[in-house]
């Protein structure tokens, strides 16, 4: 998973009995053949019932992640192949195990149910590496400031649960939008929202005037309410961890 700020790492011995683990795993997955059928047709490999909670909940963060209002279509694209991933990344990790069996000694043809185990590891895969380098992708290479700016505010609405919103709670709470220049921007971020169906723009008295308001869909505190959390527990940390630097700054003064 990539990381926000470079770690010192450990510097420590390679674990030599894991590398040659997998060095001999290739032979092993290259010589596995699937069983077939009286007629020559491969078997179809299939979850078990306990296993399909996992493919269930992986749509569901697919999903969430899709309808959030700055991803991209190309984003939205690259989510839609997926769930497609993540089956054959299942079959591969069913497919090591196997391999891994055969290693030992175990003897038997490959079975044809993925077993729940494996479809939580191959979904944690796909949560923890690869959804967080794609997302990474996608910014370093395809961000605004329009994006981003729409990504920080519609954070700060999940985080503070709000019904409505007004100009003034947006500047006062986001610098970057907050010089009298940045009017239209703002405008233009806040219309952006309503197109996802995030905001709804109250009612202006002059419609030449920049608008001032906007309802808050409440499906939205719904459908992210563990992104809401996230967001409290990410601002809440990153609060604690300037309030302690400050505090050893003065101390070292």
């Amino acid at each position: 998973m990539p990381n926000p700020l470079p770690l010192a790492g450990v510097d420590r011995t390679p674990d030599k009995a894991a590398s040659e683990k997998y060095e001999r795993l290739f032979p092993l997955l290259s010589a596995i053949r699937p069983p077939t059928r009286s007629y020559g047709a491969p078997h179809v490999v299939n979850f078990h019932s306990d296993a399909h909670q996992h493919r269930e909940a992986l749509n569901d963060l697919l999903g969430a992640l899709g309808a959030f209002p700055d991803t991209s279509t190309r984003m939205k694209a690259a989510l839609g192949k997926y769930p497609g991933i993540y089956a054959r990344l299942s079959l591969l990790f069913h497919l090591i195990d196997a391999a891994d069996a055969s290693a030992a000694g175990a003897q038997g043809e490959i079975p044809l149910v993925v077993s729940a185990a494996t479809a939580k590891k191959a979904a944690a895969y796909v949560r923890r590496c690869l959804l967080p380098h794609l997302c990474l992708a996608d910014q370093v290479i395809f961000l605004t400031p329009q994006t981003g700016h729409a990504r920080w505010l519609a954070g700060f609405i999940l985080s503070r649960g709000f019904a409505r919103v007004t100009r003034r709670d947006m500047t006062r709470a986001y610098a970057p939008l907050r010089p009298p220049e940045c009017a239209q921007e703002l405008t233009s971020v806040m219309s952006g929202l309503a197109a996802m169906g995030w905001l709804v723009e109250e009612g202006a008295s002059n419609p030449a005037r920049e608008p001032t308001a906007w309802v808050v869909n409440p499906q939205v505190h719904t459908q992210f309410a563990q992104r809401a959390q996230n967001e409290r527990d990410a601002r809440r940390k990153s609060m604690e961890e300037m309030t302690a630097k400050i505090r050893e700054s003065f101390a070292q003064s």
